[in-house]
């Protein structure tokens, strides 16, 4: 398989796991929907509120636990596969152009004995020009063989540097890796340790939160018990009323009893009289009645407006005692966001030593590099250049020799000289034609290689950032439930 088939076939793999990262999208924007409000009537037990809010936390984190695991998988694949890249594309690609360099050199040895074969008709055993020619030839051809040899040897200095670049980024890939793996031990113990002490403080202050609110459930109490004396009042009153009018109203029955047993029993001015004392006697009843209720009404109303400044003056005491009870809420929750506070910065102190002693070691591992590799390197690339330039200057003198040579034996063998440029010509653009074939499939393979690492990246930054949005919304979701919660709480029963 040639190495850009393998490339394309990282990239669509690459392309694949997009998929997932595009449903964990639209899942992780389902999750940040808050739960619908309850429509039960009346308020909520606490015990009964807990576990809802419990439960709702629970379920909440692990689908968010389960929308996350494609894209993480995704990323994994991602991170390994540009790592692969990044630690073995430059060895890859240097060894692509070495073997590349060995097809080029067979395929010019083949022109070069093609080119030879067709020259060799017209050799002439017996000619000096040509025989004082080939040893000039020898000359160059030793000459280039000997810097050919130069270039092999350069080339494996080359590689062998490689190979120090190789095992240097293997000891500094295992050192991160065993530093990095330390420190996640100590930031998750770390983190165990902040999630316990987040429930303490949270824990302490709830329960005076708790405590707080029930000595004000305690005024809410005896206010009710205040409010329904005041109440019972002008329930005092109505009955006495009530009870008053019964018996005026048996009275009264009394007086028709009497008014009936006297119009039997008189006539004329006598029962008029009779009448008249009857009559007068249930307007004193009634009037004696009458200011029995109106004083009894007044005693009571009295009592009354005393109760009810006695309301007046515990409500005044209960606001106060509110006012003092929110304060010291207010003063927990403050003390409260201060710890919290307080260990949230412990833990960015810890991630930005981490990050200035990780930047520390890239320092260093960089002056390695160039002290053991660049630098090296960069002297031997030069070297290189110059035994190339040094073979090409032969092989022009070599070609300039041969066209000396057939310029002497023009005048004579005028074909044969014609037929020679003619080999010679196809000679140079099959040498050509080569060069650029091998140079152009070198150059296609690291473009290649470098759009899928770019393309990779981008796909890398993208889950990332994805990832840390989603962290964001899931946070911000959790603080709205858990102020939805406290707010349902301080109305709940127990």
């Amino acid at each position: 398989m040639k190495r850009t088939d393998y490339l394309c076939m990282v990239l669509v793999a690459a392309l694949l796991f997009a998929l997932p990262l595009e449903a964990a999208k639209k899942k992780g924007k389902a999750a940040k929907t808050a739960p619908a409000a309850s429509t039960t009537s009346g308020p909520k037990k606490c015990a009964q509120l807990d576990e809802e809010f419990k439960r709702k936390v629970s379920d909440l984190k692990e689908k968010w636990r389960m929308n996350d695991a494609g894209p993480e998988r995704a990323l994994e694949e991602t991170e390994r596969t540009l790592t692969d890249m990044d630690k073995n594309g430059g060895t890859k690609l240097r060894k692509y152009a070495d073997e590349l360099e060995v097809q080029k050199k067979q395929d010019l040895e083949t022109a070069k004995r093609d080119y030879e074969k067709a020259l060799a008709q017209f050799a002439k055993k017996d000619d000096g020009a040509k025989r004082t020619f080939e040893m000039e030839a020898d000359r160059h051809r030793r000459k280039i063989a000997d810097l050919e040899r130069q270039k092999a040897e350069a080339q494996k200095e080359a590689q062998r540097l490689e190979e120090v670049r190789g095992k240097l980024e293997h000891e500094r890939s295992m050192e991160e890796q065993r530093l990095l793996s330390e420190f996640e031990k100590v930031k998750m113990a770390a983190e165990d340790e902040n999630r316990k002490y987040r429930k303490q403080v949270e824990d302490e202050y709830q329960k005076k939160f708790d405590e707080l609110n029930a000595k004000l459930g305690e005024w809410d109490v005896k206010e009710a018990e205040k409010k329904k004396e005041t109440e019972g009042f002008d329930r005092q009153i109505e009955e006495f009323a009530m009870q008053t009018a019964q018996k005026l109203d048996t009275f009264q029955q009394d007086i028709e009893k009497r008014r009936a047993e006297a119009q039997a029993k008189f006539k004329d001015a006598e029962l008029e009289k009779a009448e008249m004392e009857l009559d007068m006697a249930l307007a004193k009843e009634s009037q004696r009645l009458n200011a029995e209720v109106e004083k009894f009404r007044k005693e009571r109303l009295e009592k009354k407006k005393d109760k009810e400044l006695q309301v007046k003056e515990f409500l005044a005491t209960k606001e106060e005692f509110r006012k003092r009870n929110d304060r010291l809420i207010q003063l927990a929750q403050q003390y409260r966001d201060s710890q919290l506070e307080k260990k949230k910065a412990e833990e960015t102190k810890a991630q930005e030593r981490w990050n200035t002693d990780k930047k520390r070691r890239d320092e260093q591992y960089e002056r390695r590099v160039q002290m053991e590799y660049r630098s090296k390197m960069d002297a031997l690339i030069k070297k290189q250049d110059k035994i190339a330039l040094d073979i090409e200057n032969e092989k022009n003198a070599l070609m300039t020799r041969e066209a000396n040579f057939k310029l002497q034996t023009e005048t004579k063998e005028a074909a044969i000289d014609s037929e020679k440029a003619r080999i010679e010509e196809r000679y140079k653009k099959a040498v050509s034609k080569i060069n650029d074939k091998y140079d152009r499939m070198e150059v296609e393979e690291k473009q290649t290689q470098e759009l899928v690492h770019d393309q990779l990246e981008e796909k890398r930054d993208s889950l990332i950032a994805t990832r840390e949005k989603n962290k964001a919304d899931r946070q911000e979701l959790l603080y709205k439930m858990k102020d939805d919660y406290e707010a349902q709480k301080s109305s709940c029963v127990k």
